[in-house]
C-alpha cells in the first residue's frame, strides 16, 4: 500500500470501502494540510478541527475527483477554502485578535524574521497562481518531490516542470513584494522549503481519519457547519468556472472593436469602484468589464484584490483597477511594474476602470483580450532594451543615522508633515522598490545590504517623482547612500498595436 498511488487509494477507499487505504492518506498528507490550516487561522486548536474538515471533505468527494487530480494541490486549496469558511463563521468577530494571535505564534516559532513575514501570506499568495504553477509549488516544496517525481505527477517533461517551477516562485516573489517584503527567490525558496510543512500532533491522525470514514457524522456542530462552508464555497468555484466558459464564448463572438464598453454587465455603479470591504459583499458575482473611467481622482490610480463573500453568500474575488492609467492598465495584466513599460507614441492617453468578479486560472490572459480587443494593444517582453535606470548604491558605510531595527517590529513606509520619508524595519531592495515606484524609473539595487533598517529621508515623494535628484541624493547622502543616473540593458514590456 505505501506503494500505491494517492488516486490508486482514494479509488480503493471509494469503491471497496478500504480504510487502510483512507489512513494511508491521512497518514501522507495531514502535515501538509495542518500546517496550511495553522498559518491561516493561527490558532492549533482550530487548525486541528479545520484539518479533520477537510479529510471529511475528501472522503464525501471520494468518488467525484478526476483521476488525473493531483491530491497534494487539490487538498492545498480545499484547506484554503475551509479556513475561509472558517474566518467567515463564528470567529469573523475575533478576526483582528486572530490576527495578532498568529503573529505571536509565529514569532515564537522561528526566529527568522523574514519567515515570520512570508508565512502569514503564504497561502494567500500560492491561492493566486494558476492551477499547475499551483500544484508545481507544493509537490516540489512542500512535499520535497524532484523535479522529475513533479514532472512525472504533472505528466510533463523535467524541463517544463523546472520553468513551471520557477516562473511560479517569482510570481510569488513579486506578490510579497506588493506586500512590502523585498525577499530574494533563493530566501522563499529556502524558507518554504524548510518551513512551510510542520509535523501535526500525534492523535489528529487517528481523529481525523475516524471521523473522515464517518463522513463527518461524528463531527460537533461547529466543525459540521465547517465543513459545509467547505463545500459550499466548493461548489461555488464549479460556478465560476462555468460562467468562464461563457465569457470565453462571448469574447470569441464579439467583434473587435476599439470602443470601450461593458463586456458582460451593462451598467457598471460607481459604487463598485469603492475599496471598502462593506461594497465587495454587494457585488454581483461574473462581472467583467473595461471602461473609460468615471473618476477624478485619484490621477495615478487605484489597484485593489480581494476575497470576500458575496450578497448571496457565494465567494468572490474581486479585481479592480480605478482610474488607471493606460500604462498601469497594461502593467496590472501582463503582471509587471510600471516602470518596466515602453509605451508606443500613440499609446491611448485616458484613463481607464477595469472590474472583475470572474477567477479562474486565465484572469490575465483574459484581461491581455479585452485590452486587445477593447483598445488594440498588446504587450510583449523583450530583453537587452536600452534604458534609463538609477543605481543604488552606499556612498560612506557605517553613518550613525542608519540604525539596525528590531527584527520583530512593522515594516512600514510614513510620510510625515515634515516632507520626510521614514523607513520602519524596511530592507535597502524594498527602499530601492519604494524610490522606483515613486520615480517612475527602474532603480538597481547595487547596495548589498540584506540586513533591515530604520531611517528617515529629509524628502518627500515629490522630489522623487519630479526627479529632483539633486534634493533626493542630499538627503541620501546623510545616510550612506546615494542614486547614480545611468544606462542600461534591461529586460522592458514592449507596447505595441495589435495586429
Amino acid at each position: 500500500m505505501p506503494d500505491a498511488t494517492d488516486m490508486d487509494l482514494l479509488r480503493a477507499y471509494h469503491d471497496e470501502g478500504s480504510e487502510a487505504a483512507f489512513a494511508e492518506l491521512v497518514r501522507r498528507h495531514i502535515d501538509l494540510v495542518y500546517s496550511a490550516a495553522w498559518r491561516q487561522v493561527g490558532n492549533p486548536s482550530h487548525a486541528e478541527e479545520i484539518t479533520q474538515a477537510v479529510f471529511v471533505v475528501l472522503a464525501k468527494k471520494a468518488g467525484s475527483l478526476r483521476a488525473n487530480t493531483v491530491l497534494e494541490g487539490w487538498l492545498h486549496t480545499t484547506t484554503r477554502l475551509t479556513a475561509l469558511s472558517f474566518l467567515r463563521g463564528e470567529y469573523r468577530r475575533q478576526r483582528r485578535e486572530q490576527e495578532a494571535y498568529m503573529q505571536s505564534a509565529l514569532d515564537t516559532t522561528t526566529s527568522d524574521p523574514e519567515w515570520n513575514q512570508l508565512a502569514p501570506l503564504l497561502d494567500d499568495a500560492i491561492a493566486r497562481l494558476g492551477k499547475r504553477d499551483r500544484e508545481a509549488i507544493v509537490l516540489r516544496f512542500f512535499k520535497n518531490k524532484s523535479l522529475a517525481e513533479v514532472a512525472a505527477v504533472l505528466q510533463t517533461t523535467e524541463m517544463t516542470a523546472q520553468s513551471r517551477v520557477h516562473r511560479a516562485v517569482r510570481k510569488l516573489q513579486k506578490f510579497f513584494l506588493k506586500h512590502g517584503i523585498n525577499s530574494t527567490a533563493e530566501a522563499i525558496v529556502g524558507n518554504i522549503s524548510a518551513r512551510a510543512v510542520i509535523v501535526a500532533p500525534a492523535m489528529l491522525a487517528g481523529m481525523t481519519t475516524a471521523m473522515a470514514l464517518a463522513k463527518g457524522a461524528t463531527a460537533s456542530t461547529s466543525t459540521a457547519t465547517l465543513i459545509n462552508g467547505a463545500l459550499k464555497l466548493m461548489a461555488w468555484t464549479k460556478v465560476k468556472t462555468a460562467i468562464v466558459v461563457t465569457v470565453g464564448i462571448v469574447l470569441a463572438i464579439s467583434t473587435a472593436t476599439v470602443i470601450v464598453k461593458p463586456v458582460l454587465f451593462p451598467v457598471l455603479k460607481d459604487v463598485y469602484f469603492e475599496a471598502n470591504y462593506r461594497h465587495f459583499q454587494n457585488l454581483p458575482a461574473g462581472i467583467e468589464a473595461l471602461r473609460p473611467t468615471h473618476f477624478q481622482t485619484p490621477a495615478d490610480g487605484l489597484n485593489y484584490s480581494a476575497e470576500t463573500s458575496g450578497k448571496a453568500g457565494e465567494h468572490v474575488t474581486w479585481t479592480m483597477d480605478r482610474n488607471a492609467s493606460f500604462r498601469q492598465l497594461i502593467a496590472h495584466a501582463y503582471n509587471a511594474q510600471g516602470t518596466y513599460v515602453i509605451l508606443p507614441p500613440n499609446a491611448p492617453t485616458g484613463h481607464f476602470d477595469y472590474l472583475s468578479t470572474v477567477l479562474d486560472d486565465r484572469l490575465d490572459d483574459r484581461r491581455r483580450q479585452l485590452i486587445k480587443k477593447q483598445l488594440g494593444y498588446v504587450a510583449s517582453w523583450k530583453d537587452d532594451v536600452a534604458t534609463e535606470a538609477l543605481v543604488f548604491k552606499v556612498r560612506t558605510p557605517g553613518i550613525a543615522e542608519f540604525k539596525s531595527a528590531n527584527p520583530q517590529s512593522r515594516s512600514r513606509v510614513l510620510q510625515n508633515q515634515n516632507n520626510q520619508i521614514q523607513f520602519q524595519n524596511w530592507p535597502m531592495g524594498g527602499v530601492a522598490a519604494y524610490i522606483e515606484g515613486m520615480a517612475n524609473v527602474p532603480v538597481i539595487d547595487q547596495t548589498g545590504i540584506t540586513d533591515r533598517f530604520n531611517f528617515a529621508l529629509d524628502c518627500g515623494p515629490g522630489e522623487l517623482a519630479d526627479h529632483n535628484w539633486d534634493a533626493v541624493n542630499q538627503a541620501l547622502e546623510r545616510v550612506g547612500l546615494e542614486l547614480v543616473p545611468t544606462n542600461l540593458p534591461l529586460r522592458m514590456l514592449v507596447v505595441e498595436k495589435a495586429k
